[in-house]
């Protein structure tokens, strides 16, 4: 598996999501489940990352994904970072991201908002300021804890750093290619943090994105077709997955038997 911090367990992602779409929980910690979830399907290099921009979804195979970018600071030329999220959890269910769109004001640009009072109480709202990293922390060990029913030392294993590393953990578990992992990672030599580059007043404009590189021979809309089923097949294979390992009481350990995700299928899921 990736090496550095603890990848989140697919169980407790699948658990974020309904916590996130449940309409009963407290509004603070709901938010930032759907924080959680949407960095963690995404695989965002930063849990903080602010000036995200959403140009719209897109529909590739039948399955809805959002396509978006932020401004990465751990760039040394600040180039903003083209991403792709799945919309439909281990579930085939969306709620966890449009019943949540509410908790956040209109024209938000981060994920991990502040909360007015405690968290857990459902009077408690979100201010219109992000939170900073010690708080970001806090905050997804408080909601592991709530969504995920874990203990506090089982919640202290995992970071902000754990969400990025989850679809990796299972794109290398099932065998995929490595440049399928480097997609999924956003590293060095990906399709989209490169072939991609959108000026500030283009973003003020919601102009469309303009094609660079990253290859010549593929259009834009290829690129982003191929990201989108490469992301799309990494949550088929954990919905695949929670069915045939189930938790059987909320007692049990997050020990994802990584060995038992679907293996890599090059005809169905290409190169």
């Amino acid at each position: 598996m990736v090496t550095g911090a603890i990848a989140l367990p697919p169980e407790a992602l699948h658990l974020l999501c309904a916590y996130a779409a449940n309409a009963n929980k407290p509004p603070v910690t709901r938010s930032w489940a759907r924080a959680a979830a949407f960095t963690c399907l995404s695989s965002l290099r930063q849990a903080n990352s602010q000036h995200i921009h959403h140009y719209g979804e897109i529909n590739v195979l039948g399955k809805p994904y959002l396509l978006s970018q932020h401004l990465d600071n751990k760039k040394k030329d600040k180039s903003p970072v083209v991403f792709v999220t799945p919309l439909l959890d281990m579930s085939g269910n969306r709620a966890w991201f449009d019943d949540t769109k509410d908790l956040l004001w209109e024209g938000a640009d981060f994920l991990w908002a502040a909360s007015s009072g405690d968290p857990l109480s459902s009077t408690s709202y979100l201010l219109p300021m992000p939170l900073d990293e010690a708080k970001i922390q806090a905050a997804l060990r408080l909601v592991l804890r709530e969504a995920c029913h874990m203990s506090t030392p089982q919640a202290s294993i995992y970071t902000k750093h754990s969400l990025r590393k989850t679809m990796v953990s299972v794109a290398q578990s099932a065998g995929c290619p490595f440049e399928m992992c480097v997609e999924l990672g956003h590293w060095s030599g990906t399709c989209l943090d490169r072939s991609f580059l959108v000026p500030a007043e283009d973003l003020r404009r919601k102009r469309a994105l303009e094609c660079m590189k990253m290859p010549q021979r593929y259009s834009a809309n290829t690129r982003i077709r191929r990201v989108a089923r490469i992301v799309g097949n990494q949550v088929d294979r954990m919905s695949a997955y929670l069915q045939k390992v189930r938790r059987t009481s909320r007692s049990d350990p997050f020990d994802t038997i990584w060995e038992f995700m679907g293996v890599y299928e090059p005809a169905r899921e290409g190169a």
